[in-house]
C-alpha cells in the first residue's frame, strides 16, 4: 500500500470511479470539493483497490476517515476491481492506523 496526494493519484482515481461498485463521491470532481473545504484528501492506492482517506486530529488521536463527516459524503471506502476487500482493510488498519469506514451498501 502507498498514500499519493488527491493530485499524484488523479489518474487512478479517474480509472475506479468507472468502476460498478464506485459511488459519485468516489470521482476525483466530488473529492476535490471535499478537500477544497479544508481537509487534505490521501488516497491509499492497494493492488487492484484504492481508498479515499480523510484525516483529521481528535484529541490525542489522528483518525482516517472515509468519507468525512459534515459533507453530505453518504459513501466512501475502498474501491476495487477484486474482491478481496477483506485483506485491504487489514493492512490499511496496519499501515495508515485508526480510521472509520463507511461503505456502499453490497461492498
Amino acid at each position: 500500500m502507498e498514500i499519493k496526494t488527491l493530485e499524484e493519484a488523479k489518474e487512478l482515481v479517474e480509472e475506479y470511479s468507472q468502476l460498478e461498485q464506485a459511488t459519485p463521491f468516489h470521482s476525483y470532481e466530488w473529492l476535490s470539493a471535499l478537500e477544497s473545504l479544508g481537509t487534505k484528501c490521501e488516497i491509499a492506492v492497494f493492488k487492484n483497490a484504492i481508498c479515499p482517506i480523510f484525516r483529521k486530529k481528535m484529541g490525542p488521536v489522528e483518525i482516517g476517515f472515509s468519507p468525512i463527516f459534515g459533507t453530505e459524503t453518504a459513501y466512501l471506502g475502498i474501491v476495487s476491481k477484486d474482491s478481496d476487500i477483506n485483506s485491504k482493510l487489514k493492512q490499511l488498519k496496519k499501515e495508515a492506523g485508526n480510521f472509520f469506514m463507511i461503505l456502499p451498501p453490497g461492498t
